[in-house]
């Protein structure tokens, strides 16, 4: 449930011992300085909240530079190549469901994590050791430089007996997970702070996580982090279970050093470069270069709505208002090889994310950000709940959401859904002021040609004018095809609205869109 700004007195940090004194005598540490893991201390799950309420009490502390000198002459594809010895994996001879690869500090990602095991009631510090990493081409560093880690990955046992890789956590507070046969593609973090404004966004740093055994027959795998940002701390649970599906049920409890105005719940961050409707690229042979299609939405009173996304020009900024949603998240929907021929990227395998509110989220708004990119490297599309009311300075709240990395979202409408947007320039045209339009639905009651004989599109436009609406009905495929024109009117900006009615019901999901000059 949520509960934001709920006023709450902050633990004196001279109470607490264990991994936050270390964490402090770290970061006055020189470098080169050999951080011995020590013995096995008491833990307790509550003992991260009280260690957060603490760092939120003192003034925030940058992460020490990282002492990368020793890999000065890696290049990205280097850092990337270094992986943890299959046989050193945490766990991985227990014959457990999950087993731990923590993963090398590296500059791109240069802040360090602390990575603790528990095992019962006690948690023991991973050490850094470069013995047990395999560096590739690059000469292993000593072990006194002690690089340390920049997060680390999941490994599920799959009904095979082996260990197949299904999410993973890194020091920017970055999750990613996939399902069953998928490729690496969208992420999400818990939190973000002031995105999308022109002061600089504050991205949370991860300054621990404790990762806790799992019994012989457990089917799920529990971490909780220590989050830190300049205007809060946070304590963050993940239960992660693993399967056709990756789910994790995430809880995180904020404590504020100052009055926060802008901040969102679990950012999702995807790749979107070209698409259909967008004009080509002119130098990409690829027809499409996409990794979610569009955003997902069901408001809280229940509507489905499908918004599709775009490589904008310019920076687009969306939000759509709601109480209490039922769920969002950036979505895959094209899975065929030829909507993108491309065998490396393979953006058909990227996992859809959707999120489901555990509670009642209250007053806000979902964000959508449209961020210009040249590249496919580029996570530029973002999404989030932005809660309406601020944080108080000093005041805890909590959060909790369930997070799905699968093929499609566990949910869809029951009407009809949107199969393919398509945007272009109409035939013999040659004004600026013309667009036209096609959207194919598909689904619902589309298939029985006496009940799709009565459902008809309703258009609405914030500017401008629709004209030459048409409807192809295809019952055998149980589609239609939907195409309007759209006269601007000299508008830089329309908003568009189309569903499927019969009568006054709704027999689809709501298609909404923006366009721009």
């Amino acid at each position: 449930m949520l509960r934001l700004a709920l006023g709450g007195a902050a633990a004196p940090a001279a109470a607490l011992t264990g991994p936050a004194s270390r964490l402090e005598a770290q970061t006055a540490a020189t470098p080169t300085a050999v951080v011995a893991p020590g013995p096995p201390e008491p833990f307790a799950a509550a003992k991260v909240a009280d260690l957060a309420r603490a760092l939120a009490a003192e003034a925030h502390k940058p992460p020490a530079p990282a002492p990368l000198d020793a890999l000065a002459s890696a290049t990205p594809e280097d850092i990337a190549a270094i992986r943890y010895r299959p046989a050193e994996l945490i766990w991985a001879g227990d014959n457990l469901a999950f087993a731990i690869e923590p993963l090398h500090r590296g500059r791109n990602l240069p802040g360090e994590v602390e990575l603790y095991t528990v095992d019962g009631a006690t948690a023991s510090r991973v050490p850094y050791d470069p013995s047990k990493f395999d560096f590739g081409r690059l000469k292993p560093p000593p072990a006194a430089a002690q690089l340390g880690f920049t997060g680390f990955r999941v490994l599920h046992r799959g009904s095979d007996g082996r260990l197949h890789a299904v999410a993973s956590l890194l020091n920017a507070s970055i999750l990613s997970g996939i399902a069953s046969n998928q490729v690496w593609g969208a992420i999400s973090r818990p939190l973000t702070v002031r995105s999308g404004e022109q002061m600089a966004e504050e991205a949370p740093q991860i300054r621990a996580v404790w990762i806790e055994k799992p019994k012989p027959t457990a089917t799920e795998l529990i971490a909780h982090a220590m989050v830190d940002t300049p205007s809060l701390a946070a304590a963050v649970r993940f239960t992660l279970r693993a399967g056709e599906a990756t789910v994790i049920d995430t809880e995180c409890t904020i404590f504020t050093r100052r009055q926060v105005d802008h901040f969102g719940l679990t950012p999702i961050q995807a790749t979107y470069l070209s698409g259909p409707l967008d004009w080509p690229l002119a130098d990409d042979m690829r027809p499409a270069v996409y990794e979610a299609g569009g955003v997902q939405m069901r408001t809280g009173h229940g509507e489905w709505i499908w918004r599709p996304i775009t490589n904008r020009a310019r920076l687009q900024i969306s939000g759509f208002v709601d109480n209490d949603p039922q769920g969002f998240g950036l979505i895959q929907r094209d899975r065929a090889f030829s909507a993108f021929l491309d065998d490396e990227a393979e953006w058909q395998r990227r996992p859809s994310v959707w999120i489901e509110p555990i509670g009642k989220w209250g007053q806000g708004e979902i964000t959508l950000m449209e961020i210009p990119a040249a590249s496919q490297n580029n996570k530029n599309i973002a999404c989030y709940w932005r809660p309406k009311p601020a944080l108080a300075a000093g005041s805890e709240g909590s959060f909790a959401y369930r997070q799905f990395w699968s093929w499609r979202p566990p949910g869809r409408p029951d009407g009809a859904i949107v199969t393919a947007s398509r945007i272009g320039r109409i035939p013999g045209d040659t004004s600026e002021a013309k667009t036209r339009f096609l959207l194919q639905f598909e689904g619902g009651q589309l298939a029985d040609p006496a009940k799709a004989a009565t459902i008809v599109p309703t258009i609405w436009s914030s500017a401008g004018k629709v004209a030459s609406l048409r409807t192809y009905r295809t019952p055998k495929h149980g589609s239609m095809r939907v195409v309007f024109d759209l006269e601007t009117g000299g508008q830089p900006l329309v908003e568009l609205r189309v569903a499927l009615k019969q009568d006054a019901a709704s027999m689809s999901e709501t298609w909404l869109y923006r366009w721009t000059q």
